[in-house]
């Protein structure tokens, strides 16, 4: 039945139209060739048992990690950037927290309250009166700017690697700054 209403739907055979009949079982088959000979992949081995694999665990009481953190960030040169809720900046390499310690130059900005990582291995750190940038471990940059807020929704960074900050805790109603290594520029609602 299904041959008639096709080569009817169709008109007369051999006027160079592909019948339906013929096209649809040939995508049949080939889908479930496809299907047939794909193989599975596996993410781990399936013959390794998930205890054979080297693990760490980093845990407050054994005293390797710090405690209270609330704010992380990754710079480029894949370190990992903990910010303690007292304040205290720790770096992650992968095998330990070392505490780092802050040049004197950054100790003007305030209780550093956010870091966010740039792309080119730097660190911005957030304080509470103003923002400074480090690269191995020395101050690029520092400017002025009171008002921010701890909240990491408010921090964008841009591709140039300078950063879009909201200072107060409204992204709305409060200005919008931006924030290179040397100099900030605020922008209001008129703006």
């Amino acid at each position: 039945m299904m041959r008639c209403r096709s080569e009817h739907a169709m008109g007369r055979r051999g006027q160079g139209h592909l019948p339906t009949f013929r096209v649809v079982p040939a995508l049949g088959t080939c889908l479930a060739y496809g299907l047939l000979l794909a193989s599975s992949v596996h993410a781990l081995d399936p013959n390794t048992r998930l205890t054979q694999y080297q693990h760490a665990s980093f845990r407050m009481q054994d005293g390797s990690a710090p405690s209270g953190m609330h704010s992380i960030a990754q710079t480029a040169d894949g370190f990992l950037w903990f910010l303690s809720s007292r304040g205290e900046i720790y770096r992650f390499d992968g095998v330990e927290f070392r505490a780092w310690r802050k040049p004197a130059d950054v100790e003007s900005i305030g209780r550093i309250l956010n870091l966010v990582g740039d792309r080119t291995g730097g660190l911005w750190a957030l304080g509470a009166r103003g923002i400074a940038h480090l690269k191995d471990d020395v101050v690029t940059g520092r400017v002025e700017l009171d008002g921010l807020m701890p909240n990491p929704q408010n921090v964008s960074i841009d591709a140039d690697g300078s950063l879009w900050v909201v200072r107060g805790d409204n992204a709305i109603s409060e200005p919008l700054c931006h924030v290179t290594e040397l100099t900030v520029q605020c922008f209001g609602k008129a703006d």
